[in-house]
């Protein structure tokens, strides 16, 4: 009967320290998080469109990337941009510092018009999977991509040799 009762409370323990341990199945994006918005890290390998003089664009929103993820403008320019969701979950545009905010279902799409910065670059991102990297950059004319300081998420670029070249 003792056996009994040890095993009995063994058990609880054995199933409580197994709900302990970590996966990689889940969200990883907790509230709070902190996720780069430097240009180096928005401008990553979905393109560069120059749409300077344009008046409109169309932004492809994929399962968390834009495309193309640098839109570079004059100084000041506004440009409507025409939000396509190929995904297949909504997502969200939103610009750092701008009142844009709209979210697109999946095969929709919506319209935006947004305003480049007059020096430096201004973070886009999908509020819904900005902490899985889904974020891009309004860059204006001069813009570096070598040596940059983010405030209050607005990011301006310095000069230097080298550099990307975004």
């Amino acid at each position: 009967m003792k056996r009994y009762a040890f095993l009995f409370l063994l058990l609880p323990a054995v199933v409580l320290a197994a709900g302990c341990g970590s996966s990689n199945s889940g969200s990883s994006g907790a509230a709070g998080s902190t996720v780069p918005t430097t240009p180096t890290h928005a401008a990553s390998s979905k393109g560069t469109m120059d749409v300077s003089g344009m008046s409109s664009v169309t932004l492809q929103m994929h399962n968390y990337f834009f495309s193309p993820k640098v839109l570079k403008g004059t100084s000041g320019e506004k440009i409507t941009v025409t939000l396509v969701n190929k995904g297949s979950t909504a997502h969200n545009f939103s610009v750092v510092g701008q009142s844009v905010n709209v979210n697109v279902a999946p095969g929709k799409s919506a319209t935006a018009q947004v305003t480049f910065p007059k020096s430096g670059s201004v973070v886009f991102f999908c509020k819904i999977h900005r902490s899985l990297g889904m974020t891009g950059l309004l860059k204006a004319p001069g813009t570096r991509m070598n040596t940059t300081t983010t405030t209050n998420n607005t990011t301006t670029s310095g000069g230097g040799g080298g550099g990307y070249g975004y």
